[in-house]
Parts: C-alpha cells; sequence; structure tokens
C-alpha cells in the first residue's frame, strides 16, 4: 500500500498531473480511476478499457509526476505465450504485451512494440497480434498503414531495434500472417498469396530481393514446422519437405525448380483459407483436415 500524504491535493489538480504524464493520444473508451498518491510523488491509477462493445479490462499503473514514465503493474491475459524454453509469459491485451517470469515478478514491458505505457495509441478492444520467436529474442507485427494492411516489423525485444521486412502485408486476424522455426533463426511470412522466408542474422545485412526468398504460393496455414527446423509446405495436393539446409540454396532456382522434396501426393488440393495439417514429430504422416468437417490421416 502507498502511504498517502495529509495534505490531499484537490483531484482536478492530480488529474491534470496524471495526464500530463500520460501517452499525448488516447481513445474515447480509456476511463482512469483509483487515484492513489504518495509522499515521494509516485501516483498509483488503474486505466480500464471498453464500453465500445469490446472486453471490459483494466490494469494498474504507476508514474512518478512530471517525469513522464509509466511502469504497469498488472496485465489482464487477453492472450498468452509461453516462451523462452518456458521461462517467461508473454501476455497481450489492447494495452501492449508485456512478459512475466513463471517464477514470479512484475510485468516488463517487450522493447519495441506499441504499448500504453510507451505512448503507443491504445486501440479501444484491439489487440494487436504478434509472432514471438520460441527464445524471445524477437517479435514479429505488422504495424498498420491502412485498415487491411501494414507493415511487416522485425523487432529485438531486448532493444526494440526495427527493421522493415515486407509492406502490403494483410493485417493479422485469427491467424498472424508469419511463423517461426522452432530455433528461432528464420520465419516464413505470407503476402500477395506467396510465402517467403528470411533469416535473422540478416536483419543487418543487404536485403535480398523477395524473388530470391519464396517458398511458392500459399499463406501461413500451408506450412507447418518440424522439430528439425525444416517444415512441411502443402501446394495443390503435393506435400513438399523443405529442409533448413536446402531452403536458402534451393531458393536460387525457386524460376524453374520446386523448393524441397516431394513428401507425398493428397486425394485432393489443399486450401489454405479453409483447410489445416498438422504433421508427426517423425514426419512418417501428416492430419489434415478438410473444412473444418473431416480428418484424414496420409502416410508420407
Amino acid at each position: 500500500m502507498m502511504r498517502h500524504t495529509r495534505r490531499r491535493a484537490p483531484l482536478y489538480a492530480l488529474l491534470l498531473c496524471l495526464v500530463a504524464s500520460l501517452p499525448a493520444f488516447l481513445p474515447a473508451a480509456t476511463v482512469f480511476d483509483g487515484l492513489d498518491m504518495g509522499n515521494d510523488d509516485k501516483l498509483l491509477f488503474r486505466a480500464g478499457t471498453g464500453g465500445d462493445g469490446s472486453l471490459l479490462q483494466s490494469a494498474l499503473f504507476i508514474t512518478r509526476l512530471g517525469s513522464g514514465q509509466i511502469g504497469q503493474l498488472t496485465a489482464f491475459p487477453e492472450r498468452i505465450e509461453l516462451i523462452e524454453n518456458g521461462r517467461l509469459l508473454q501476455v497481450r491485451n489492447p494495452f501492449g504485451a508485456v512478459r512475466i517470469p513463471v517464477t514470479g515478478g512484475l510485468p516488463r514491458s517487450v522493447g519495441g512494440f506499441p504499448s500504453f505505457v510507451s505512448g503507443a495509441v491504445v486501440q479501444a478492444g484491439r489487440t494487436e497480434n504478434m509472432a514471438a520467436s520460441p527464445d524471445g529474442k524477437w517479435i514479429l507485427y505488422v504495424e498498420p498503414t491502412t485498415s487491411a494492411f501494414g507493415r511487416l516489423v522485425l523487432v529485438d525485444s531486448a532493444t526494440g531495434y526495427r527493421v522493415p521486412v515486407a509492406d502490403n502485408v494483410e493485417r493479422p486476424g485469427k491467424i498472424f500472417p508469419a511463423s517461426w522455426s522452432p530455433d528461432s533463426r528464420v520465419f516464413v511470412y505470407a503476402r500477395d498469396r506467396r510465402l517467403f522466408f528470411r533469416a535473422v542474422d540478416s536483419a543487418n545485412a543487404p536485403i535480398i530481393d523477395e524473388r530470391y526468398r519464396m517458398v511458392g504460393e500459399g499463406a501461413i496455414p500451408s506450412i507447418r514446422w518440424g522439430v528439425a527446423g525444416d517444415f512441411y509446405y502443402l501446394r495443390g495436393s503435393t506435400v513438399y519437405r523443405v529442409r533448413g539446409s536446402d531452403l536458402f540454396a534451393r531458393s536460387l532456382y525457386s524460376d524453374f525448380l520446386e523448393i524441397g522434396t516431394v513428401a507425398g501426393k493428397l486425394p485432393f488440393e489443399f486450401d489454405p483459407n479453409f483447410d489445416s495439417f498438422w504433421n508427426a514429430p517423425d514426419g512418417s504422416a501428416i492430419l489434415l483436415a478438410k473444412g473444418g468437417r473431416n480428418i484424414f490421416y496420409f502416410p508420407l
């Protein structure tokens, strides 16, 4: 609990100080309450979202008046991931993204990702999607440029260093338009109904043209990663297995040579808009859900 001063400032003065310490842009659906002033000029307050038909939720924040810096103390787990080999929980909600050690501790903001404490606009009711690498070092998110499209950005979660990856990427709905390899070294992203790959160790290197990094036609549901760093890619009625070691070499010949090795054939065409699949850990078979109605087992 914070100790109160005996001399209480008028409520309107506290509100003015709070507004001066908060981000410059706030949506109309964001409300503040629970102001609690301490002896050390620290102000504890609660911010809430909702009232526009979205999920009602709130978070507790603390700020030192006049500093402009805000700390987040609680986070509603609207979306949650386990990263860094199970050592960290990543929690997302309309206030941004934070990471919490599974052993306990206060939330820590993810550098480079839009959040309330960094001064970004909190979009009423909307939780921006992202894809964190399994080791937790990198995140991918789509920076909105229009209501439907944005720029795919790679961010170093420790430093906030940002690397633009691709423009005109569809803003994510239920499925994020990129997928990480298990070793966090490579990711595949979707743009204009085609799949491309990129290695994170090339973040500071000259960008190779996308045509040399193309996997083929499809969307993110068209691929599934294996435990060894390879992935399975479904296009039409063909199942390809793409090894990580072959990915960069064979992409140079993508104009006239299929990327990957044919691992199997399906009796029908795979539609990434409605179908999904899962590969066995040993790569011996896949399960395929056709249109969300029927499940098939196919040995490879």
